[in-house]
């Protein structure tokens, strides 16, 4: 959707109207209540990383502490904040604002504004539970036990799910506002922070769903756009720190130590690009945000934190991997600058949950690959032995689900084969996958009852 927005943003020269300020006025109340939102859920993103980490040490895995504060050092709903610790005005205040504020808008849409923001407002209550819920069953349970490891990560799942939904949501009010300026044909301000801001948030996605096929062309296009607000005189460093980053995820990947469990896309989304965007990092939007006048062009949204869990290896054997995408229209054509070859075969399954063994096909040459489900990488540079390699996965109910082979080398006797077997209506199954240092080979997988 913000590729769309970013792609058909038309830009106007019409006066603003006196009874368009107000209009202005109140939708900016709306990005205000958004962006306050997301502060206080890096807040609880930050304790439950924290959480996450406690519970592991419990497992197999080391952890390094990435904050120091607890919950007793919060208020006890940080979106209320009663004794404004965090805000001027809180999330709550903001929301209220908004449902009992008038605007001389268009009923369709202000419902519109209104359920995208009632929405993201019970997400944002479930998110601060969690961090009690979390809390309290790591103190009151023993988590030695299987069973309560079972448990306290359920809890956490529940925390991706969250913010998951509440980014959804708020994809929905951005949308809302470019209907309303739309609409009522109203110019932005700085048009070309506009375009460069749509453009970064396009790359956030990417990152957030891990789809960096063109990543290089989208860096080009946001260093020539920095370049032409820097022309217009109009000079944001942090906008600079951004694609500079964006240059060092693609030139070396490297994450810092505490974020090595959570991988590159994770660190450069989270603790990279927004520490240069939203306002904890003092970034661009939130300088912009001050200085504008709110009732004659709209603020910009700052966009949250995706949340993930770390499973220790004891336990990540039995949970399956799940997309990150919940819904795939279509079999990528592209992807890490190969062209991607569908397989005329399917695989085709009778449950949700798959389990599949990989393995070299034939002969052990010292195949390398890397394997990608649904747009996600969940097996990077890994040699292909004779002793299979399990996974489990869990499919999408809807859209498409497809695996795919990506070739690091040819081995001793190209080109570079994997086999994968599951199970089919109680029947072991087999199929091949072939692919070389152009072309990647993809599979869809289909169920069938």
């Amino acid at each position: 959707m913000f590729r769309t927005i970013y792609l058909c943003l038309v830009l106007f020269t019409a006066n603003v109207s006196f009874a368009q300020t107000k209009e202005i006025s109140a939708i900016n109340n709306y990005i205000n209540f958004s962006n306050e939102c997301v502060h206080g859920m890096l807040i609880v993103h930050r304790l439950l990383e924290n959480f996450n980490q406690e519970v592991n040490k419990f497992v197999d895995l080391e952890s390094h502490q990435i904050n120091f504060y607890s919950n007793k050092d919060l208020p006890p709903n940080i979106f209320e904040d009663l004794d404004h610790w965090f805000y001027e005005r809180s999330p709550e205040e903001w929301y209220f604002i908004c449902k009992n504020q008038n605007m001389n808008i268009s009923k369709a849409l202000k419902d519109k504004m209104l359920s995208a923001i009632t929405s993201m407002y019970e997400n944002v209550t479930e998110i601060n539970q969690i961090r009690f819920d979390a809390e309290d069953f790591i103190l009151e349970n023993n988590l030695n036990e299987q069973i309560n490891q079972d448990s306290i990560y359920k809890i956490l799942e529940k925390g991706v799910s969250l913010f998951e939904s509440f980014y959804l949501n708020q994809k929905k009010l951005i949308a809302a506002v470019y209907q309303y300026k739309f609409e009522n044909k109203i110019a932005d301000k700085s048009p070309q922070l506009y375009k460069t801001h749509n453009l970064a948030i396009k790359m956030l996605e990417e990152l957030r769903y891990k789809n960096d096929n063109e990543w290089q062309e989208s860096l080009d296009e946001l260093n020539k756009e920095i370049r032409l607000l820097n022309a217009n005189g109009e000079k944001f460093s942090k906008l600079e720190l951004l694609a500079k980053d964006a240059d060092d995820f693609i030139s070396t990947g490297a994450v810092a130590l505490e974020y090595k469990l959570y991988g590159k896309y994770y660190y450069y989304h989270n603790s990279r690009f927004l520490n240069h965007s939203n306002r904890y990092g003092n970034g661009y939007v939130n300088s912009y945000n001050e200085k504008i006048n709110s009732t004659t062009t709209f603020k910009l949204f700052e966009i949250p934190h995706f949340y993930q869990v770390i499973y220790p290896t004891k336990i990540l054997e039995n949970i399956p991997l799940v997309s990150s995408d919940p819904i795939i229209d279509k079999i990528p054509e592209k992807l890490r600058e190969r062209e991607i070859i569908v397989s005329d075969r399917t695989i085709e399954v009778d449950s949700q949950i798959v389990n599949l063994m990989l393995y070299d096909h034939k002969m052990i040459d010292g195949d390398i690959v890397s394997v990608n489900f649904n747009g996600d990488w969940i097996l990077e540079e890994y040699e292909l032995k004779g002793k299979p390699y399990n996974l489990q996965i869990k499919l999408n109910k809807e859209g498409k689900n497809y695996l795919l082979l990506h070739a690091l080398n040819l081995g001793s006797r190209p080109p570079n084969t994997m086999a994968l077997k599951y199970m089919y209506r109680g029947k072991e199954e087999s199929v091949v996958l072939s692919s070389n240092l152009n072309e990647s080979e993809v599979i869809e997988i289909k169920i069938v009852q």
